[in-house]
């Protein structure tokens, strides 16, 4: 079981967890996460708990399940097929470090926008991270203050596969999806402003 109280963690813990997370660096994020679970003495869970960014409320899951591709369309279909490789190793592991049944709190964590890692992989299309977390037991029902889904918000994007697979396979989803029916503006607006934060999570420079 998790600990009572969570422990605090240290600016520089905090930023190497998400940074790692976001950039798909497996190896680092481990040692991260371990080597600060050491330092307080609790449970590598706890420390995953603990690492969320207050001012934006994303946490680790957030951070890989929006991990994008960048650069010139050749280099994106060069590595569209690693990127998801570590993207599913990372989300792997942190999901292999929470209890049996999966922590439903870090699962269903909503950022600021109320975004959960499954809204932010579905919007990008990351096929191979939305089913991960749906296996391990993300909601796919969760709506962000857009009152958008997952499914949703992967239709509005183009990620057919995506679409396809939560329709199939996600618990929680109606059988068909409708968007724009009451306040197209309200609706556009949401979508636009979830497109725009992912787009800084994408991978991209360390933050001082």
């Amino acid at each position: 079981m998790p600990s009572t109280t969570l422990p605090t963690l240290a600016e520089d813990q905090l930023d190497d967890i998400l940074y790692f997370a976001r950039v798909g660096d497996f190896t680092e994020l481990r040692s991260a996460i371990e080597t600060s679970a050491k330092q307080v003495n609790v449970p590598l869970r706890d420390i995953l708990l603990a690492a969320v960014d207050e001012p934006s409320g994303n946490g680790p899951l957030h951070m890989a399940s929006a991990n994008g591709h960048t650069g010139p369309p050749i280099i994106q279909r060069i590595f569209a097929r690693v990127r998801l490789i570590v993207v599913a190793e990372i989300l792997n592991y942190v999901l292999s470090l929470l209890p049996r049944p999966p922590a439903r709190t870090l699962l269903s964590l909503q950022n600021i926008s109320g975004n959960t890692a499954l809204h932010w992989a579905s919007l990008n299309g990351h096929l191979g991270a939305v089913k991960l977390l749906v296996q391990a037991g993300a909601d796919p029902g969760i709506t962000n203050k857009a009152g958008h889904d997952a499914v949703y918000e992967a239709e509005v994007n183009g990620k057919d596969d995506v679409v396809e697979w939560l329709l199939t396979e996600g618990k929680g989803l109606d059988a068909g999806v409708e968007g724009g029916s009451e306040d197209e503006v309200k609706e556009k607006n949401g979508m636009d402003e979830l497109q725009e934060e992912v787009e800084g999570m994408h991978v991209g420079e360390k933050a001082d």
